[in-house]
């Protein structure tokens, strides 16, 4: 009884011995702990909130591994979810307040961008040069507020993105109104500056709002501009899902997404004069009012459906494992080591202070 007590004993250390030598292996296989903590070099990253201290990015890891890495990227909309964990030690928080008010603020670009140059440029311009301020406007705000917000700057791509399992349903409302907030301010600048020339007249003008029958630019029928709006808004809504993917080529979703706003603007202008964009409409239907304010229910409904259907869609086409998944913030900032690499090279050189070069 002894010997074969004695046996099981030199089995279980020769297991233990053999279990430590893999670890050891493979912190220097990965140059790092094997527990989940960041490498030494990466701590000037934490310290600048880049990432959360349990980030979890190793070398040699791809780009679709890296966007999934636990803590690889704060502030996500998906806050409690698996996927993207938070944890009571994270340096920063991007707090919801923020987001919003990058949603306001690329909401106002675009609305601003757009309509302006069309109340205020179109006769000189025409449909193209409308077609291409809308879409530079959001392809710039992509790149200016998509790592903060995620850039939606639309209520129905929030709904898509909610309905593609890409973003918290919980922030959506908060979302939603900012956009639109940020499309009545556009709208009273725009008014503001417009009613700068003698004569001008709101109700009369237009002012870039939407609308059907009469109130259409080539007058289409109800039918046709819902159809329009529906098809258009889901064809944006695919493009944005694409673009933002897991699997997507990083840097390039703004470019890709705004040239599709582009398209469809140079397609539909004749039809509702576009909208695709609910607090797009509501901005200028307020200050134009009449016909304009009586119509707008069919650019806020048809461009949710479009949407959701868009969601469907792709979802179905491309179905994903909600831990795989990745928020449009996510997708629309730098990879985790691309981030520590700019603040390792900041912090190599820092800036001088101007008493210092005198």
């Amino acid at each position: 009884m002894e010997a074969v007590r004695e046996l099981e004993g030199q089995h279980q250390r020769e297991a233990d011995r053999q279990k430590h030598d893999r670890r050891r292996r493979s912190r220097r296989d990965h140059g790092e702990n094997a527990h989940p903590v960041p490498p030494a070099h990466s701590r000037r990253a934490i310290e600048a909130g880049l990432c959360d201290d349990r980030a979890t990015v190793r070398p040699g890891q791809t780009e679709a591994e890296q966007r999934r890495a636990p803590g690889a990227w704060t502030g996500d909309a998906r806050d409690g979810r698996r996927g993207s964990p938070r944890s009571s030690r994270t340096i920063r928080q991007v707090k919801p307040m923020r987001n919003y008010a990058a949603e306001c603020i690329g909401t106002f670009v675009l609305v601003f961008g757009g309509c302006g140059a069309a109340v205020l440029a179109g006769p000189h311009i025409g449909f193209a040069g409308v077609a291409a301020a809308f879409g530079l406007s959001l392809l710039v705000m992509v790149y200016a507020v998509g790592p903060i917000s995620g850039c939606h700057l639309n209520p129905a791509v929030t709904l898509g993105l909610v309905l593609a399992n890409k973003f918290d349903p919980r922030r959506a409302p908060g979302y939603m109104v900012a956009q639109v907030v940020g499309g009545i301010a556009a709208a009273a600048v725009l008014y503001l500056v417009a009613s700068g020339k003698a004569g001008f007249d709101a109700t009369a003008s237009g002012f870039a709002t939407n609308g059907y029958g009469d109130r259409s630019p080539d007058h289409y029928g109800l039918l046709a501009c819902f159809v329009s709006e529906a098809v258009m808004t889901g064809l944006l809504m695919f493009v944005i899902l694409g673009a933002t993917d897991i699997k997507a080529p990083v840097g390039f979703a703004g470019i890709a997404i705004g040239l599709a706003l582009t398209v469809i603007h140079l397609v539909s202008i004749p039809v509702t004069n576009t909208s695709v964009n609910p607090a797009r409409s509501i901005g200028p239907a307020l200050f134009a009012g009449g016909g304009a304010f009586f119509q707008l229910w069919l650019f806020i409904v048809a461009p949710c459906i479009g949407s959701a259907i868009a969601a469907f869609v792709y979802t179905t086409l491309r179905p994903v494992d909600p831990e795989a998944q990745i928020t449009m913030r996510a997708a629309t900032q730098a990879l985790p080591t691309e981030q520590e690499q700019r603040v390792d090279a900041a912090s190599a050189n820092p800036p001088v202070p101007p008493k210092a070069r005198s």
